[in-house]
């Protein structure tokens, strides 16, 4: 795929004030797609993107990059969303080979509208580990729910671990609804308008076609 057909899509993305069609996306497909990676204290987690095809050739794939050395529920640090130009450089350092995908390719306006939309304020999209993470990005783009199993379990097992002790652990509990009152922010800033000046605008077209 040449990188122009994509710039112009969103360019027309921002004429139009993100409400692609069916015919301006026609020949764009992606899928969600997930990797293993390990932990340093045992165990594994999976990491989430969407990979992009024209013409079912492959584009490019959108996630969230950067790891920190801390896998609190704090913001991770230098983790940004951006688009790689192959394979590997989501998978890293894990195989190609290991890739899997879930569900099927999706082709819609609206899955589109929502990739370039999440490119697009990238800046204002902080990772959280609970709200926020590669699976929530990955999940709303291609379906757009914003959800995470993994962020469930992590849930689940906080609620496991209260028990009855509910009344001794009322911070914990806070948190927890904290978090859940984050998620609705988060999804609500990402699918709601953001206002930018035509400057900014103009900044974020050269940025897509020099990443393209």
């Amino acid at each position: 795929m040449r990188s122009s057909q994509f710039t112009d899509l969103f360019d027309l993305y921002l004429e139009r004030d993100g409400c692609l069609t069916e015919s301006d996306c026609r020949g764009f497909e992606m899928e969600h797609i997930y990797i293993k990676r390990n932990l340093p204290y045992g165990g594994f987690y999976t990491h989430h993107g969407v990979r992009l095809f024209y013409e079912d050739n492959f584009f490019t794939i959108i996630h969230f990059n950067g790891m920190s050395d801390d896998m609190s529920l704090q913001s991770k640090v230098g983790a940004t969303v951006l688009m790689v130009g192959a394979n590997y450089e989501f998978s890293k350092p894990s195989p190609v080979e290991e890739i899997q995908v879930r569900g099927n390719r999706v082709s819609s306006a609206d899955s589109m509208n929502r990739l370039i939309k999440t490119y697009k304020e990238r800046e204002q999209i902080i990772y959280h580990l609970l709200c926020r993470n590669c699976e929530h990005l990955a999940s709303f783009i291609v379906d757009g729910r914003w959800e995470s199993n993994q962020a469930d379990e992590k849930f689940k097992l906080i609620l496991k671990i209260l028990g009855h002790t509910i009344a001794d652990n009322k911070g914990l509990i806070l948190g927890v609804l904290g978090a859940i009152a984050a998620t609705f922010v988060a999804y609500q800033t990402i699918t709601g308008a953001v206002g930018g000046k035509k400057e900014e605008e103009e900044e974020k077209k050269k940025s897509i076609k020099s990443t393209a």
